[in-house]
C-alpha cells in the first residue's frame, strides 16, 4: 500500500503552477463568496463614514465625482479572503484562487444591478482597473426618483453601459458607480418631464425640420450657441393684447417663421407640426465635459 500523503507532500504537489493552473479553471468559489466580493467592489456594507470622512466634505446641494482606488477594493477583498485561514494550506489554496475569486467577482459586480450585461468575460485574468462614481446630495434626489445619469467612455464597449451602482443611500443621497472613467457626463430630469412651452424667459429655442444642414428635432447652433429668439422685450408679440394668460398663435408662428427661414432650416410656411416641435420644452440635463471645461477655462485666462 502506498504511504499517505503528508502535508508537505500535499503543499509540493499545490505548489505546481501547472496544478494551480488546473485548479483555478475547474475550481469554483461559493455563490456567497462571490456576491460577497461584488458587493465589496461595488462599496455595499462599507460605513458611510468611510466613504465621506466628514459631513462638510458632501454639503447640502452639492455634487462629488471622485475615483475608485483599486489597490484599496484590492486590499479590502484580500481582508476579507483571508477570514477564517487558520493553516499555512488554507493560506496557500486562498492565494491560488484569489485572482480568481476576484475575477469573478470583478464580473458578478458589474451585473449585480438587474438587467445589466458583463463588461469583463468572467476568464479574464484579474486586473483592476480605475473606476469613477459621483455623490449626489440634493432635493432632486428626493423629488425625481427616475432621475437618469448616462456616461460616455474611451472604450467602445461601454457605450450602452449603465452604472454598475445607482442607490439612493441616505435622505437625499444618490451614490452611483461607473465600471470605468467617464469622458462625459449627463444628468437628465426623467424622460415624463416632458411639456408644450417655453422656458421662463420667454425664449423659444429652434430645432431642426429635416432642411438643409439641419436633421429633424436636433438642436440648431450658430457659432456652437443654441439658436433661439426671445419675446422678453416684446411680450405683446407673444401674448395676446389685454391678456397675459393666453398665448399669441398667429404672432409667435410668425416670428418663428421668419427666423427659421434666416437659419435656413425652413422652406416655405410652417406647419402646426413643425410649430409643435419648436414649442416643446424637453426635460433638462446638465452636461459635465472636462475637455469642454478646460477650454473654456483657457479662453477665460
Amino acid at each position: 500500500m502506498a504511504n499517505s500523503l503528508t502535508q508537505q507532500d500535499v503543499e509540493n504537489i499545490l505548489d505546481n503552477p501547472s496544478v494551480q493552473e488546473l485548479l483555478t479553471e475547474i475550481a469554483s468559489p461559493e455563490k456567497a463568496v462571490l456576491d460577497w466580493v461584488s458587493s465589496l467592489q461595488l462599496l455595499h456594507n462599507i460605513p458611510f463614514n468611510n466613504i465621506i470622512a466628514d459631513v462638510r466634505l458632501l454639503p447640502v446641494e452639492s455634487l462629488r465625482f471622485f475615483y475608485i482606488d483599486p489597490s484599496w477594493t484590492n486590499s479590502l477583498i484580500d481582508g476579507a479572503l483571508s477570514i477564517g485561514n487558520a493553516t499555512s494550506l488554507e493560506v496557500l489554496f486562498t492565494d491560488m484562487m484569489n485572482d480568481a475569486t476576484k475575477t469573478l467577482g470583478t464580473n458578478g459586480a458589474q451585473t449585480l444591478r438587474n438587467g445589466l450585461d458583463s463588461v469583463l468575460n468572467p476568464l479574464e485574468v484579474y486586473n483592476p482597473k480605475l473606476q469613477a462614481g459621483l455623490l449626489l446630495r440634493s432635493e432632486i434626489v428626493t423629488n425625481w426618483p427616475a432621475l437618469m445619469i448616462v456616461a460616455e467612455y474611451d472604450d467602445p464597449k461601454l457605450a450602452q453601459t449603465d452604472p454598475i451602482r445607482f442607490e439612493k443611500v441616505g435622505p437625499g443621497i444618490l451614490l452611483c458607480i461607473f465600471p470605468a472613467v467617464p469622458t462625459k457626463l449627463e444628468i437628465r430630469e426623467p424622460g415624463q418631464g416632458l411639456e408644450f412651452g417655453v422656458q421662463d424667459n420667454l425664449t423659444v429655442y429652434f430645432r431642426g425640420l429635416g432642411t438643409g444642414d439641419h436633421p429633424a428635432g436636433e438642436q440648431i447652433e450658430v457659432d456652437k450657441q443654441p439658436a433661439s429668439y426671445s419675446f422678453k422685450d416684446t411680450p405683446n408679440e407673444f401674448f395676446r393684447a389685454g391678456d397675459k394668460n393666453v398665448l399669441n398663435v398667429a404672432s409667435i408662428t410668425n416670428v418663428i417663421q421668419t427666423q427659421m427661414q434666416k437659419l435656413g432650416a425652413l422652406e416655405g410656411t410652417i406647419n402646426p407640426a413643425d410649430f409643435a416641435l419648436q414649442m416643446v420644452k424637453t426635460p433638462k440635463k446638465v452636461t459635465f465635459d472636462p475637455e469642454v471645461a478646460f477650454s473654456q477655462q483657457n479662453q477665460k485666462s
